[in-house]
């Protein structure tokens, strides 16, 4: 009983001593980023804060109003730039509720490296807040009708799914950066017109910079490679006529093999889908030997997405986005370690790409 009390005593004791640590801010005094957008621009760094910033409640009303604004400022280097907006602020700034980061075209071009650190640094950062490209300034996408008021729940990973844009999150980047020393991809974020924009294709950043982007066809064939097709729509041609396919894949396989100095990766898909609309072949209802031409051809495009994908990435660009050192490491230690000094092997790898696709419904009378 004795031992209980002083262990109360101590507990209580580290109460009162610690418990003024912490320095109370009222959610008036605060500032919430929601989305915030990164230039660079005349040798700066520009950030550009979104910020939802409640309002004291109405008196007499009983009622509290809240509103949303933008703060903006340039410095030397990223940090300098963001200590420059929190001052001129007012408020403390909290990146905890940010949701988005835009990242612009010119900034791609200097470097992630500052931002990289930035987000790894901030402990108040969610991991989760997706990250996309820019391709104009970050601040004329931000102030688009799309951003105005409180930021807009934005999916990407819908759009993933979809095979438009690959969905990268805050980790998704720190990890992709730091193992594969600056390789990763990005979403790419355009403006149609001043009222809206789209995200789709991506960008391929190296050495932590921008190096290319990718085709439709080849973001979606990353989208297969990475196992993230969840509802895809590709379109089925015979006999002149085209149907429309949902696809989701159910299962991606990765493998490196090497015959003496010959290397190839082995890439296979596993798909299902529904036809997703009541396609009349020659005015008759579709019949089983059509459905597996159909199936067939799907299968076709999926491979063919990859291929592109890979050709452009890995032969074209020398870009390794898929791990191939480590799998190189596992398949062939002594290969590796006579090309681990040297990308040029990136381009002679040989790509085996298998896709198969099965309609589970077809959603017409079968024959």
């Amino acid at each position: 009983m004795k031992k209980i009390k002083i262990l109360v005593a101590f507990l209580l004791s580290i109460i009162v001593l610690f418990s003024g640590c912490a320095v109370p801010i009222d959610l008036r005094d605060r500032s919430i980023v929601q989305i915030m957008g990164i230039d660079y621009e005349n040798g700066k760094y520009k950030v550009i804060l979104q910020e939802f910033i409640p309002v004291k409640q109405d008196e007499g009303s009983g009622s509290s109003k809240s509103e949303g604004e933008y703060a903006s400022a340039e410095g030397e280097t990223l940090f300098d730039a963001l200590k420059n907006a929190e001052s001129r602020d007012g408020n403390q700034v909290f990146y905890g509720q940010c949701r988005l980061y835009i990242v612009g075209q010119e900034a791609l071009k200097k470097g992630i490296g500052q931002i990289t650190e930035f987000m790894n640094s901030n402990y108040q950062l969610s991991l989760a807040s997706s990250v996309l490209a820019a391709d104009t300034k970050a601040e004329e996408i931000l102030k688009a009708k799309l951003f105005s008021g409180t930021a807009p729940n934005i999916s990407v990973s819908r759009i993933e799914g979809c095979g438009k844009a690959p969905d990268t999150t805050v980790i998704d980047l720190l990890k992709n950066m730091y193992n594969l020393n600056g390789t990763g991809c990005l979403p790419l974020i355009s403006l149609k017109d001043k009222d809206e924009a789209v995200i789709e294709k991506c960008v391929v950043l190296k050495d932590y910079k921008k190096n290319f982007n990718l085709n439709d066809e080849q973001t979606m064939g990353l989208c297969f490679i990475n196992n993230k097709i969840s509802d895809a729509v590709m379109t089925a041609e015979h006999n002149g006529h085209k149907i429309s396919v949902g696809v989701v894949s159910e299962n991606t396989k990765i493998q490196m093999d090497t015959q003496g100095e010959k290397i190839i990766l082995k890439v296979s898909v596993s798909a299902k889908g529904n036809m997703s609309e009541n396609g009349i072949i020659s005015s008759k209802s579709v019949n089983l030997a059509q459905v597996d031409e159909i199936e067939k051809d799907i299968a076709k495009k999926i491979e063919n997405n990859i291929k592109n994908a890979l050709d452009k990435i890995v032969t074209k660009e020398k870009c390794d986005l898929f791990y191939l050192f480590q799998r190189l490491k596992k398949a062939d230690r002594n290969l590796y370690k006579k090309l681990k000094d040297s990308d040029d092997w990136l381009s002679k790898i040989k790509f085996e790409v298998s896709a198969d696709f099965s309609v589970r419904h077809s959603g017409i009378q079968v024959n």
